[in-house]
């Protein structure tokens, strides 16, 4: 389930090899006619936290099975707890800790909420800061906090038609591979990394001792056997609380039909985010705006999180599970964008400024009187150290205090009627002192 980092996988060999029963198991057809009818898992999932730590085996308490190797990046959970001691103050950093949870493991994730500056998770000796019994977020992207998108993620979780996504590229291939997601053996510490379930991929760089068949790619292995037979199937919820069943992961909960109580905003660009509220939205498997399919994250039962796609139109929303489809009661409004452009320049003593400008036609309440942020880059994120109004020009001014580092503005995106005006963002400046 974990999504490591692209371009910093280091895959640890496996010492199981195929058996006989693999063969035989793929010759009767068995893989391909359980896909047809299985109920399987597409979009976003996470353990839920339990007293600050992770359980992800499903069985609803945190232990010596909850282990899971690479789980942020190269970072790993032990017994639940996060070891991110090597993280400093680095939000979503990633880089491999000690082996063990100490009073070191502070550390912070910044996660997608839906929110323009996402949701920031406080891990304290290891523990999450985020409410008992509800699921950790499934994308984190510390530069882009309010971008659901798992590609350019720092790393996120989600299953492809119940295969599971390994490398975060959104595309089922050889290189979705991983070893020890989560600990058959209950034992305090990390124990052996490489012990538990494994993500199976083809390609020879994950390490496999006798790589599996490009079939696999993506399936889940529960006893490490390198083979998807019966013993790759589970009804616990024990793969971060879905069942399992030969090796493809399952949709969790309701199978009642799902229903949209609302959505917002309610008009914008191609392009745009939309949260989407309503009930038994667990295991959707499209979204679509007038008829068009669009991209999405399934948030939790009640919320998703989707993107207006490209030739949508004006018209109704809707969400589809193996429950139903539900269809919103109002239209949703695909507005025309008008590109927007934001520059900043630095003057002593600390002066931010510069001009909110629109493309050709563009309405002038694009540019007079919006909000801008100045943001300075801290802790490897963006963080915002001052907010102004343009005047009925664009331009704008703002006193700052006077850091020397990196600096950006950013104009948020806004309707206007039935024009969009996009988000903009500056030119990088740099304050030295």
């Amino acid at each position: 389930m974990t999504r490591l980092r692209r371009d910093r996988r280091h895959p640890r060999l496996a010492v199981a090899v195929f058996t006989g029963a693999l063969v035989a198991f793929q010759a009767i057809g068995l893989v391909g006619a359980q896909t047809a009818a299985a109920a399987v898992f597409t979009g976003g999932f996470s353990p839920k936290i339990l007293s600050g730590g992770a359980d992800l085996n499903g069985d609803g308490a945190v232990t010596g099975r909850d282990d899971a190797q690479d789980f942020f990046g190269d970072t790993d959970i032990v017994d639940g707890k996060l070891d991110c001691d090597a993280w400093g103050v680095t939000a979503n950093e990633g880089s491999g800790g000690s082996g063990d949870i100490t009073a070191a493991d502070d550390c912070g994730l910044v996660a997608y909420d839906g929110t323009s500056d996402g949701v920031t998770i406080t891990v304290t000796d290891g523990a999450f800061g985020w409410p008992m019994g509800t699921a950790l977020p499934t994308v984190y992207n510390a530069t882009n906090p309010d971008s659901p998108g798992v590609f350019a993620a720092d790393f996120a979780w989600s299953t492809i038609g119940g295969k599971v996504d390994s490398n975060g590229n959104e595309v089922i291939g050889g290189t979705d591979c991983t070893f020890g997601l989560i600990g058959q053996t209950v034992d305090p510490g990390l124990g052996d990394p490489t012990d538990g379930a494994d993500v199976l991929g083809s390609d020879p760089g994950c390490g496999f001792a006798v790589a599996p068949s490009p079939t696999l790619n993506g399936l889940v292995d529960l006893n490490s056997d390198v083979a998807i037979t019966a013993a790759d199937t589970c009804t616990n919820g024990c793969f971060f609380g879905h069942n399992v069943t030969l090796g493809l992961v399952q949709i969790e909960g309701s199978t009642s039909a799902p229903t949209i109580t609302s959505f917002s905003p309610t008009s914008g660009p191609v392009g745009a985010t939309v949260t989407i509220n309503g009930t038994n939205f667990t295991g959707a498997t499209s979204v679509k705006f007038n008829g068009v399919t669009g991209t999405f994250i399934v948030n939790s039962a009640t919320k998703i999180t989707a993107t207006v796609p490209t030739g949508a139109t004006t018209g109704r929303i809707t969400v589809t599970t193996p429950g139903g489809t539900a269809t919103s009661t109002s239209d949703f409004t695909v507005t025309t964008a008008r590109l927007r452009s934001i520059t900043l320049s630095l003057r002593r003593h600390l002066v931010a400024r510069g001009v909110v400008s629109v493309q050709a036609g563009g309405p002038t309440t694009c540019v007079a009187s919006v909000p801008v942020k100045i943001q300075r880059r801290s802790g490897g994120s963006w963080r915002t150290v001052g907010t102004t109004t343009t005047n009925d020009t664009g331009a704008y001014r703002k006193r700052i205090r006077d850091r020397s580092g990196r600096y950006r503005s950013v104009a948020p995106l806004i309707t206007v009627g039935t024009d969009t005006c996009n988000r903009a963002v500056s030119n990088v400046v740099r304050r030295r002192r």
